[in-house]
């Protein structure tokens, strides 16, 4: 979960989210559309308060949810 926003934290979040995906992708490789439905959002891999800071102040969003509701209606 992504709790910092310094570059080391970032990097290495990046180094794990890739691992994860590429576990994902093995253990669901005969069956694709598993994929989608067991990989974890980049969103929830945010600790809600900070995705709460960065969709004010970087984003201009009022609200955390604001992303998921203008791409998922």
């Amino acid at each position: 979960m992504v709790e910092s926003t310094s570059h080391a934290a970032l990097v290495e979040w990046k180094r794990r989210r890739k691992e994860y995906e590429n576990e994902v992708a093995g253990r669901c490789s005969r069956d694709p559309e598993r994929i989608a439905k067991m990989t974890t959002s980049v969103a929830n891999s945010f600790s809600y308060s900070l995705l709460e800071v960065l969709c004010d102040l970087e984003w201009g969003l009022d609200n955390a949810n604001e992303p998921t509701r203008k791409r998922y209606p």
